[in-house]
């Protein structure tokens, strides 16, 4: 019988992957993750559900929130130690106040498939031929979260397309379910909606209208972030977390669903098929982080005041992990 070196030994030889094919021969780590559950996190639980993290020697401990600020609070106590969330003022002030946190990876961005994040929706009665410029808006009902929202920020953009800015409506903040309650029976004109399910396809008296894919295509605009302990320690936990992260993210562009999807979707009394169909094209494959993307939502926070001055991309970001997983894996 000719003799076989076992794969695992080949790929512990090999420079520049030992670390991430060897580092499960120690004691796993356990790593506190903060995230909300959304369709978008389907790469992620798709990782969870194939053992991915486990795979490089991971355990994770996961906490569902509800706001991207609850994220930055715990990550900058250093309550948990890895966040998924969108850029928010209260990020960026927690970094420029010298908390220990910074955005390490790119996640989801702007795509054409999944068009419903950020997409702005008026009710039928009030627009029968919809929105054919965007100053109509003027003195409208107009709901986004809340005034810091990723919401709000893709609504500044489209208003900026016509000249126009949320001072000249009348805002209205709502969460996203109550605000398509709102605008179905007339109570609002207009919504911008960060779920991952057109409220279109919800009510035919709702119509779509405008999306900032089509005047921001490929901006990022949802991140992994890390706390002091990835920060400060040895890079090897946070490289094979990132490598897990990414494998599953590919996995599920390339066509594998995990449950968690369909479990969400019919908790939302969504349609589990048109709820993630057609949308696995919204990941950074690589991790890269889109340095123009950041800076275009850094520069809105000082605009709209959010933040009293602006921060150089360097002092939010960290390659390192990217980079490292990027020598080690190929990518």
């Amino acid at each position: 019988m000719p003799f076989r070196i076992p794969r695992r030994s080949l790929l512990c030889s090999l420079p520049g992957l030992a670390t991430l094919a060897c580092g499960n021969r120690k004691a796993p780590s356990e790593l506190r993750l903060a995230l909300m559950p959304t369709l978008n996190q389907a790469g992620f639980f798709l990782a969870q559900e194939l053992g991915l993290f486990a795979k490089y020697g991971l355990k994770l401990k996961v906490e569902q929130l509800t706001r991207p600020e609850h994220v930055t609070a715990l990550l900058a106590g250093g309550r948990i130690d890895i966040g998924f969330t969108s850029l928010n003022p209260a990020f960026i002030n927690a970094v420029a106040a010298g908390a220990r946190i910074r955005v390490v990876a790119g996640r989801n961005v702007l795509s054409p498939a999944c068009g419903a994040i950020g997409t702005l929706y008026v009710n039928r009665k009030m627009f029968p031929h919809g929105l054919t410029d965007v100053r109509q808006l003027s003195g409208k009902r107009v709901s986004v979260p809340v005034p810091t929202s990723a919401a709000a920020f893709f609504l500044d953009t489209m208003l900026a397309t016509g000249g126009l800015s949320s001072a000249q409506l009348n805002m209205v903040y709502l969460p996203d379910a109550e605000a398509i309650i709102a605008l179905e029976s007339g109570r609002l004109d207009a919504m911008v909606c960060l779920l991952d399910q057109s409220p279109a396809a919800l009510s035919p008296e709702i119509l779509s209208v405008m999306r900032p894919v089509d005047i921001i295509p490929g901006h990022q605009w949802s991140f992994i972030v890390f706390g002091r302990t990835l920060l400060n320690g040895d890079l090897s936990a946070g490289t094979r977390f990132l490598a897990a992260c990414l494998e599953g993210a590919r996995a599920f562009a390339a066509g594998q669903t995990p449950r968690f999807l369909s479990e969400l979707a019919r908790s939302q009394g969504l349609d589990p098929k048109r709820a993630w169909g057609g949308c696995r094209g919204a990941f950074s494959p690589d991790g890269r982080i889109d340095e123009p993307s950041v800076r275009r939502y850094v520069d809105w926070v000082v605009r709209r005041g959010f933040s009293p001055r602006t921060l150089p991309i360097g002092s939010l970001i960290d390659t390192r992990f990217v980079d490292a997983l990027r020598a080690g894996k190929g990518l």
